[in-house]
């Protein structure tokens, strides 16, 4: 992220149930967890709109190091990619 301009080296992780406790609600909710680890997604409260982006772990990359990196460029640009289409089509909405 920090080649795209983001440093989020210090943060963290945050809970779904933390966030919900501080009376932040959303409408929309996507996950970009896989079809295997579909299940394990964070649930939120409703009322929203469930969107899920299946993209690959990068846990489960494999190869060189230089390998894995390539691996998870690609992915951030997917990502940055189906970003991208979502606000494109939610702009008019």
């Amino acid at each position: 992220m920090k080649e795209e301009g983001f440093d989020i080296s210090r943060k963290k992780t945050q809970s779904t149930w933390d966030l919900f406790k501080e009376g932040r609600f959303y409408n929309y909710i996507i996950t970009v967890c896989d079809r295997a680890h579909e299940k394990e997604c964070p649930l939120f409260p409703r009322p929203y709109v469930q969107l899920n982006w299946p993209f690959p772990d990068p846990e489960s990359f494999t190869g060189t190091d230089e390998e894995k990196l390539e691996q998870t460029r690609s992915l951030r640009d997917s990502i940055k990619a189906r970003i991208e289409q979502f606000v494109k089509e939610t702009a008019d909405l």
